[in-house]
C-alpha cells in the first residue's frame, strides 16, 4: 500500500516522540475491502483500549499552541480557533481514541520538541475557554456553539482523568460525537460504538445490520436507551414510537455537557418504561426556581411584553445553545419542562 504524505509524517512525528516498538495507524491498519472494514471497525474500541498510549499528531498550523504551552504561555482565541478546526479535533475517531485511552500525548508535525501531555493541553484550553467566555460577557452556554470540538475535548478528557474505568451513556457519547466529521456515513455510528463500550456485540443476526441498527441495539445490551433523546424521527411501528429511526446520524435534542448514568428502561409491547425518571406536579413556578434558571442560565433582562417571559428567554437560551426540541414549555412549581 502506498502511503500518503500526511500518513508518513504522522508516523515520523510518533517515531520521534515516543520511539514506539509497535504503532497502530488507522490510514494502514484498517482494511479497505468488505466484511474486513466493518469487522475491524466495530472493534476499534478494543484497539484503542488496548494501546498503551494515543499520540495525537496535530497539523503544522496547531503547532504554535503547543511552542506556547511549552513556554508556560496560555493559549490564545486565535489558537483556539485554529485548534478547534485541526483535523484531529473534528474527526469523529478522535472522540473514541481518548475515551478508551490510558495516556495521551500531543506533537505536531516536523516537531523536534518533547511531546505534551493531555493535562497540560487541557489546562490551558480550559482557562483560553474560560476567559473567552467572559469576554463576550453573554451565557454559559456560549463555549458549547463557539468552540463545539474543544468543549467536547474538555469534557472528554476531564472524564477521563478523574472518573476510573468511567461508564459512558448513549447520551454522553452523541454531545460528545456532535459536529464531527467522517470519511463515511459508517464510521460515525462505528466511532460512537466504540466510545460506548470497547467490544462489538457478538448477535450473528446483527451481521449485516446498518451502522445506525447496530448502535442502538449494542446500547440495548447495555441496558441503556439515552439514545431516544435524539432528533431523529420515530419508528411508525405500532408500540415503537419511542425508537429513532436513523439514516445517517443520530444527534443529541441538547448538545449539553453530562456524566449522566446510562438510562434503564423495559420495553413494553405498547411502549417504552424508563426508570429512574423525575416526576414533578404542574403548578405556577415559584419565584426560586426563577431566580435561579435567570442566575444559572444568566439570562438577559426581560424586555415588556410576552417576547420577555421567562420560558422565551430560556428557549432563546437553549436555541443559542444548539437545542432542537419543538420549543413548547410545561409550567411546573420547580421550574419548566
Amino acid at each position: 500500500m502506498e502511503m500518503s504524505s500526511r500518513t508518513i509524517a504522522v508516523a515520523e512525528a510518533v517515531v520521534r516522540a515516543r520511539r514506539p516498538a509497535r504503532m497502530w495507524l488507522d490510514a494502514l491498519c484498517v482494511p479497505l475491502v468488505e466484511p474486513a472494514r466493518t469487522a475491524c471497525l466495530r472493534r476499534m474500541g478494543e484497539t484503542f483500549a488496548h494501546a498503551s498510549e494515543v499520540v495525537v499528531v496535530l497539523s503544522p498550523s496547531s503547532a504554535r499552541m503547543l511552542e506556547a504551552l511549552r513556554a508556560s504561555e496560555g493559549a490564545r482565541t486565535e489558537a483556539l480557533l485554529s485548534f478547534e478546526q485541526d483535523k484531529w479535533i473534528t474527526r469523529a475517531w478522535t472522540y473514541p481514541e481518548l475515551a478508551n485511552c490510558n495516556a495521551v500525548f500531543f506533537a505536531a508535525d516536523n516537531d523536534s520538541d518533547p511531546p505534551v501531555h493531555v493535562e497540560q493541553v487541557l489546562l490551558s484550553v480550559s482557562s483560553a475557554l474560560y476567559e473567552h467566555q467572559k469576554r463576550r460577557g453573554g451565557g454559559g452556554l456560549h463555549p458549547h456553539t463557539v468552540f463545539p470540538c474543544l468543549d467536547s475535548l474538555e469534557n472528554l478528557t476531564l472524564s477521563w482523568k478523574t472518573t476510573e474505568n468511567p461508564i459512558r451513556s448513549a447520551y454522553t457519547v452523541m454531545c460528545g460525537m456532535r459536529g464531527r466529521e467522517s470519511a463515511a456515513p459508517e464510521d460515525h455510528f462505528y466511532a460512537m460504538a466504540s466510545a460506548l463500550a470497547a467490544g462489538p456485540l457478538t448477535d450473528d443476526d446483527l451481521a449485516a445490520a446498518p451502522p445506525g441498527e447496530y448502535f442502538m441495539r449494542l446500547c440495548e445490551s447495555v441496558g441503556d436507551f439515552s439514545f431516544v433523546f435524539s432528533t431523529a424521527p420515530r419508528d411508525p411501528a405500532s408500540g415503537r414510537g419511542w425508537r429513532p429511526m436513523v439514516v445517517d446520524r443520530l444527534e443529541p435534542i441538547l448538545s449539553w455537557p453530562t456524566e449522566r448514568q446510562r438510562q434503564r428502561a423495559v420495553v413494553n409491547p405498547t411502549c417504552l418504561q424508563l426508570h429512574d425518571m423525575w416526576v414533578a406536579p404542574r403548578g405556577s413556578v415559584s419565584a426560586e426556581a426563577t431566580e435561579l434558571a435567570e442566575h444559572r442560565l444568566r439570562l438577559k433582562p426581560a424586555s415588556d411584553g410576552a417576547h420577555g417571559s421567562l420560558p422565551r428567554r430560556i428557549l432563546q437560551c437553549l436555541r443559542d445553545a444548539g437545542f432542537r426540541g419543538c420549543g413548547h414549555s410545561m409550567e411546573l412549581a420547580e421550574g419548566f419542562f
